[in-house]
C-alpha cells in the first residue's frame, strides 16, 4: 500500500482517458532512469519506481508526461523544505510544488511560502529544480515575488526542466506583464492562469481569463479556489482550456472533490482537509521573530 503523506492531496480522477499520442503515434520516449537521492541530502533514497517502470518499458504512475490527462495529477502541495521534498519523494504524488521568493539574507532564489522564515531546511530553487527533474514527477512553481521572474526563469532553464513537466503559476495582474515573455522562453509549459478577483468568478471575471490564456496562447489551466467558481464561469473557461482548483480546511475532500468533478472541473483538484493547529501558531511565532531579528542584524 502507499503511504500518503500529510502534504499530498486527494481528489477522485476524472473519466479514464487515454495520453495523447505524440507525432509518431506513441507515449514519449522514457527518459534515463533518475538518480537515487543521496541520504545525507534528503533522508533515505526514495523506492525508484519511474527506474522500475522503464525497465518495463513503461511509465511509473508518479511520474508525468506529455499527454497525461491533468484530471490525473495528485499534487504534493508543498515541498519547500528538504523535510518536505523527501516526505513527497516516498509519497504517490505526479506532481511537486514550491513557492518561489528570494532568500531574505541574499540575492538567491529560495522555496519559501511565507514572506519570512519557515520551519524546516528551505532549499534553494536550483536545488529544488535539480531534484525535481530527477524524479520524473511534474514540477509546479507558484511564483510568490514576480518581480524575480528574470531569474526564476534563467534557473528553470538552467536546470533543463522539460516543459511537458513545468507548470508556472501567477497572478492575473503578474501575467500580464511576465506572460508574454514566459510563454517566449516556454512555449509548451502549462501556465496556471489565475482569475481577476478574490471573489466569486462570473462570466465577465472568466471572459477576462480566456481573453488573457488567448493573448498568450500554448497549454493552459485555469485555476481558483475551490469555492470560487459559479456554473457560468465552468461553461465559459471549459472550452479554452481545464479547470483546476485548491482549497486548504476542506471538511469532506471526497464529496466536494466528486461534487466539482460533477460540476466540470477537469484539471488538478488539490483539497486538504488540514486546519492550523496549536503546533502552527506556536512554529510562526518563533519564524516571526528569527525573521525579525535576521532583518535588523
Amino acid at each position: 500500500m502507499v503511504r500518503r503523506m500529510p502534504n499530498e492531496r486527494v481528489s477522485r480522477p476524472g473519466p479514464t482517458a487515454v495520453p495523447a499520442p505524440t507525432p509518431t503515434g506513441s507515449r514519449p520516449a522514457a527518459a534515463p532512469a533518475p538518480t537515487p537521492t543521496s541520504p545525507d541530502q534528503f533522508g533515505r533514497p526514495a523506492p525508484d519506481r519511474a527506474g522500475q517502470a522503464r525497465r518495463l518499458g513503461s511509465h511509473s504512475d508518479t511520474e508525468w508526461w506529455g499527454g497525461r490527462p491533468l484530471s490525473e495529477a495528485r499534487n504534493a502541495h508543498r515541498t519547500n523544505t528538504k523535510e518536505q521534498f523527501n516526505d513527497a519523494l516516498h509519497s504517490s504524488a505526479n506532481w511537486f510544488e514550491g513557492d518561489v521568493r528570494k532568500e531574505i539574507n541574499s540575492d538567491r532564489m529560495e522555496m519559501r511560502h511565507d514572506e519570512g522564515h519557515e520551519s524546516g531546511d528551505n532549499m534553494t530553487l536550483r536545488e529544488w529544480l535539480e531534484a525535481g527533474v530527477k524524479t520524473g514527477r511534474g514540477l509546479k512553481l507558484d511564483v510568490k515575488e514576480p518581480e524575480h521572474m528574470n531569474e526564476i526563469m534563467d534557473e528553470v532553464e538552467r536546470a533543463g526542466v522539460p516543459q511537458e513537466r513545468l507548470m508556472i503559476n501567477l497572478g492575473y495582474g503578474a501575467f500580464e506583464k511576465w506572460g508574454p515573455e514566459i510563454r517566449r522562453r516556454f512555449p509548451d509549459a502549462l501556465l496556471a492562469l489565475n482569475p481577476p478577483t478574490s471573489g466569486t468568478i462570473g462570466k465577465k471575471e472568466a471572459e477576462q481569463l480566456v481573453d488573457q490564456a488567448r493573448r498568450l496562447g500554448g497549454p493552459v489551466t485555469f485555476e481558483a479556489h475551490y469555492d470560487q467558481l459559479s456554473d457560468e464561469a465552468i461553461a465559459t473557461l471549459k472550452p479554452h482550456g481545464t479547470i483546476s482548483v485548491w482549497g486548504d480546511g476542506v471538511g469532506d475532500v471526497r464529496g466536494i472533490t466528486e461534487q466539482l468533478r460533477d460540476r466540470g472541473v477537469d484539471g488538478m483538484i488539490d483539497l486538504a482537509d488540514h486546519h492550523p493547529g496549536v503546533g502552527d501558531a506556536v512554529d510562526k511565532a518563533y519564524n516571526w521573530a528569527k525573521t525579525k531579528l535576521d532583518k535588523i542584524f
